[in-house]
C-alpha cells in the first residue's frame, strides 16, 4: 500500500478575509501536518463498580507547519493581523486530498487559534507553526 504525504494537497479558503481557495505551499520538512487525537466518548465508572458512557461532540485541531520562507506565513499572519483588527475569528474552510489513500478530508467551519509568529533560529532556521481548530472534519473516499 502507498503511505506517500509528497503528493497531498491542502487548499485553505476564508470567505471573511482574501484567502479564496488558497493551494497551501512550502510545508515544513518532516512533518507538514497533524491532527490531534480526539476524545469521541467519555467513560466513567461509578463508585459500585457499574460503566458508564456517553457520546460527546470534539473540536478537530490540525496543526499545519511551514518551512520559513514558504509564502504561506506571510498570508496566515495577515489573516491574523486582520483578526486582530476586527476583534473576532475569521472562519477557515478547506480541502485535505490524500491521493495515497485515495481520500479527502473536508474542513469545517474552522478558526486559527494558535501561531508561531516567528521562526526560531538555529542552524537554520526553524518552522512556523498555525493550529487551526475545525468544527469537522469529514472523509470521503475518491
Amino acid at each position: 500500500m502507498d503511505i506517500t504525504s509528497a503528493n497531498a494537497t491542502l487548499v485553505l479558503s476564508c470567505a471573511d478575509f482574501a484567502l479564496a481557495s488558497v493551494s497551501v505551499e512550502g510545508f515544513a520538512v518532516d512533518d507538514a501536518w497533524s491532527f490531534e487525537e480526539t476524545e469521541h466518548v467519555v467513560a466513567q465508572k461509578g463508585v459500585d463498580g457499574k460503566m458508564s458512557a456517553g457520546w460527546v461532540p470534539v473540536l478537530n485541531n490540525m496543526r499545519i507547519n511551514f518551512s520559513p520562507d514558504s509564502p504561506f506565513n506571510a498570508q496566515m499572519m495577515a489573516l491574523l493581523q486582520a483578526q486582530k483588527a476586527a476583534r473576532k475569528p475569521f472562519i477557515i474552510s478547506g480541502v485535505l486530498s490524500v491521493p495515497s489513500l485515495d481520500k479527502v478530508f473536508t474542513l469545517s467551519k474552522g478558526v486559527c487559534t494558535r501561531a508561531k509568529t516567528a521562526p526560531d533560529g538555529a542552524r537554520v532556521l526553524g518552522p512556523q507553526a498555525y493550529t487551526i481548530t475545525f468544527d469537522d472534519v469529514s472523509p470521503a473516499v475518491i
